[in-house]
């Protein structure tokens, strides 16, 4: 919120925060795997972002766990973040439903290249390699932090050691949001090999025994004649 005071007096003044999604409601996106715009008497302010949703119910299930609805990096793209460090937009014709998560790309290219390898580029969004960013900056101690303790800043996701550390985290997240390279040790992107071989890398095929267990829907946006409500369009399930 802005303060202004004009005569005596203080005048509030929301500040407008950009639209997650294009207005789509993100529960049923998820849940349902649907697209219906939301209302606007029905949204809600997440990390940065405002979400709208077709009825209280689903504002209700969203508020209930957002971390568990919010797309990954807040809708921007995993891939390009990999790759180049850069925070781009995804596009919604380009949209993953993975892992119970939604992705969303930049490009068609990056849409594929997550799918060939998925397991490098899911937990991008995963800050200090899912250690307490709290132990960390003050004691110099690498601590595996705890599920349960999940909570979303700007975009990424911090697991921490105990209540104690997220409590501090949240009091001065500018203070412990330190968030390490996009790809973790030992992990090359496409882009990199491409530059030290000259050569397009091997794509090596998601493993049937993990693809029967995570399974992945590709989507994009309903034409704009169905834009109000429908299924997904262009599904395609991989099992």
């Amino acid at each position: 919120m802005a303060h202004n005071r004009a005569n005596g007096f203080s005048i509030r003044r929301e500040t407008r925060l950009p639209t997650a999604l294009m207005g789509y409601d993100v529960v049923r996106l998820h849940d349902q795997q649907q697209w219906q715009l939301g209302l606007k008497s029905m949204t809600t302010a997440y990390d940065g972002q405002r979400y709208y949703f077709s009825n209280a119910r689903q504002r209700a299930i969203f508020l209930a766990a957002p971390h568990h609805y919010a797309p990954a990096l807040g809708g921007q793209c995993m891939v390009t973040y990999a790759e180049s460090g850069r925070r781009i937009a995804g596009d919604l014709k380009y949209g993953l439903l993975y892992q119970g998560r939604i992705y969303l790309f930049s490009s068609g290219s990056y849409w594929r290249e997550f799918q060939d390898r998925p397991a490098v580029y899911r937990d991008v969004d995963l800050a200090n390699g899912g250690n307490c960013p709290v132990t960390w900056y003050e004691e110099k101690r690498r601590i595996p932090g705890i599920p349960a303790t999940l909570l979303i800043h700007d975009g990424f996701r911090y697991l921490f050691a105990n209540s104690a550390a997220r409590t501090r985290f949240l009091e001065s997240p500018d203070r412990y949001g330190q968030v390490k390279s996009p790809l973790s040790d030992g992990q090359e992107s496409h882009r990199g090999q491409r530059l030290r071989t000259g050569k397009s890398p091997t794509v090596t095929a998601v493993p049937e025994k993990e693809m029967a267990a995570d399974s992945m829907l590709s989507f994009s946006t309903p034409q704009p004649e169905h834009a109000r409500s429908g299924p997904l369009a262009n599904v395609r399930g991989r099992q």
